[in-house]
């Protein structure tokens, strides 16, 4: 993209799909940490169309409004929380700029709003341009972008504990696609036997992946790093984000926990539909509320009571191996449980916290016919 670092551009659009590119370039920005007066908001014109690009000193979002027609170029900052005010609820835009200000006339109808701009710094038009090319960095084949998107939204862990940020740890290579979340209280791994040519590991919080997957939609999209940035792209939008700063032992934590966890002393296999109870825990469950999960002979019986009520319920399994008692916080329970497909689902339980041992279970899915999904939770012996 080439930018002209005049600010009298002119184009044409549909309010909504400038309302949403902004909506869009925000959700980065506001996300990143860094101060306020570290973000910036231009509108960009460019080889017919016109653009919202978010810049902070670590991070970089573009989109293009498809429906603008644009007849001249130019780039200028804007206040994105004034001009949102200033086109709420119109249709059509007419949308100029010049040393001063941003005008925004309805292309049927009288309404005018006029406000102050910022002009562009050489050394922004530059950062922009260069987000654009990326000819060295490593790209990723569409399949195994792919499997990244649906490994990322299978292994992502919520954090019911503390504001820590979760990451999802992404190796690819030529044994395929891993991703490995984890906190103290549970712990996701998923594996897709999908092969890539291009080796790279990274990692990157859950929350911000969300935020580009939702960027990248049903389209097409392009994943590259360069040892500093990763990029994504796709038809209309550009995303740069830093690398998140990890010591490399921490990809080999999750693989290197799954291996110690042998033997198990309980072992069940259960329909996931039989389960349906845990959502109506939801109800009654305070923060430090104990789901108890009580494996016998033939069936496992689950109940919980609070101070606002009671639910309990029982259901069939083939079970192997000791009857026990077993506490576990519903809300991590579920947040494993939701991940899970397929009728019959192993579970097997670890560990003996009274003996000092780490006291877990482990569920395994498979997401697709290429992947797996081994899950992790933490419980409490009675």
């Amino acid at each position: 993209m080439k930018i002209s670092i005049k600010p009298n551009l002119s184009f044409t659009a549909k309010v909504k799909d400038l309302q949403s590119a902004i909506q869009k370039v925000l959700s980065i920005t506001s996300f990143v940490d860094c101060l306020d007066t570290e973000k910036q908001i231009a509108m960009i014109v460019s080889e017919g169309k016109a653009h919202i690009a978010g810049i902070t000193p670590d991070a970089f979002a573009c989109v293009t409004i498809e429906t603008s027609s644009a007849s001249k170029d130019g780039a200028l900052m804007f206040d994105p929380v004034l001009v949102q005010g200033l086109i709420k609820g119109r249709d059509e835009l007419a949308v100029t700029g010049d040393k001063s200000n941003l005008v925004m006339t309805a292309v049927k109808g009288k309404y005018t709003a006029t406000t102050e701009i910022v002009l562009l710094e050489p050394a922004d038009t530059m950062r922009i341009e260069q987000v654009f090319e990326t000819t060295k960095a490593k790209k990723l084949k569409a399949d195994v972008i792919a499997a990244i998107r649906a490994g990322i939204k299978a292994a992502e862990l919520t954090n019911f504990y503390s504001d820590e940020v979760i990451l999802a740890y992404v190796k690819i290579g030529k044994n395929g696609v891993n991703i490995e979340c984890a906190d103290n209280f549970h712990v996701s791994r998923y594996q897709d036997k999908t092969k890539s040519s291009v080796t790279m590991k990274f990692a990157i919080p859950t929350k911000t992946f969300s935020l580009i997957d939702r960027f990248i939609g049903d389209t097409d999209a392009q994943f590259a790093l360069d040892g500093q940035q990763l990029r994504v792209s796709g038809k209309g939008f550009v995303v740069s984000l830093p690398e998140t700063q990890v010591d490399p032992e921490m990809f080999d934590l999750v693989p290197t926990y799954l291996e110690t966890l042998k033997n198990p002393q309980t072992t069940l296999k259960f329909n996931p539909e039989a389960m349906k109870t845990v959502e109506n825990m939801f109800a009654i469950i305070t923060d430090d509320t104990r789901m108890a999960f009580s494996v016998g002979e033939k069936s496992v019986k689950v109940n919980m009571t609070t101070k606002s009520g009671s639910v309990s319920d029982a259901f069939k399994a083939f079970i192997t191996g000791a009857t026990r008692t077993v506490h576990i916080d519903p809300r991590i329970f579920n947040d494993l449980f939701k991940k899970l497909s397929g009728k019959e689902i192993p579970m097997e339980f670890f560990g003996d916290q009274k003996k000092g041992s780490s006291a877990c279970f482990r569920l395994v899915s498979q997401p697709s016919k290429s992947a797996r999904l081994t899950q992790i939770g933490t419980f409490y012996d009675e």
